[in-house]
Formats: structure tokens, C-alpha cells, sequence
């Protein structure tokens, strides 16, 4: 899996959201948010192809999941780039 580059996240008012690079003008019916732990991910992850593994491998190092938690949350983030059109 690969984010999809057209991307890029940017902190504004505290919160960090993702812009489309592509787009002339910010689309403001849709604006994708991230949390502490989906920005860790996107930021460490975001330059390579990844997996589901790699992906509870940083949550598990950054804080100390256990390998199951780590894995099912990983496994939602990346269901949840795919559902929305993140990555590929």
C-alpha cells in the first residue's frame, strides 16, 4: 500500500488535515482530519510502500502496543485510507 502523494498534511488551528496538492481550490465539504496517532503513521509511512505490519510496527515503538492492539488498529487506519481515497 502507498499513500497517495497528492496529499500533504498541514496543521492549522491546532488540528492537522490533508489537502489535496491537485486542487485549485480547498474543498470544504470534505476535509480529512487526523488524530495524534494517524498523523504518526501518515508521517512515518508516507514516502514508501507499507503494510499493514509496518504500520503496528510504529505504533508498537512509539507506544508500546501490544502486537494484537497494534495490529487491529492498524488494521482500521489503513482500511480507512483506502475507503477514503488516501491511498492505494
Amino acid at each position: 500500500m502507498k499513500i497517495d502523494e497528492r496529499y500533504r498534511l498541514r496543521e492549522t488551528a491546532g488540528l492537522y488535515i490533508l489537502l489535496d496538492r491537485q486542487s485549485e481550490t480547498a474543498d470544504l465539504t470534505r476535509i480529512v482530519t487526523l488524530n495524534d496517532s494517524a498523523r504518526l503513521l501518515w508521517q512515518h509511512l508516507r514516502e514508501r510502500e507499507f503494510t499493514e505490519a509496518d504500520a503496528a510496527a510504529v505504533l508498537t515503538e512509539h507506544y508500546g502496543l501490544s502486537p494484537q492492539q497494534a495490529a487491529a488498529d492498524a488494521r482500521k487506519w489503513t482500511a480507512l485510507l483506502l475507503e477514503h481515497g488516501l491511498a492505494r
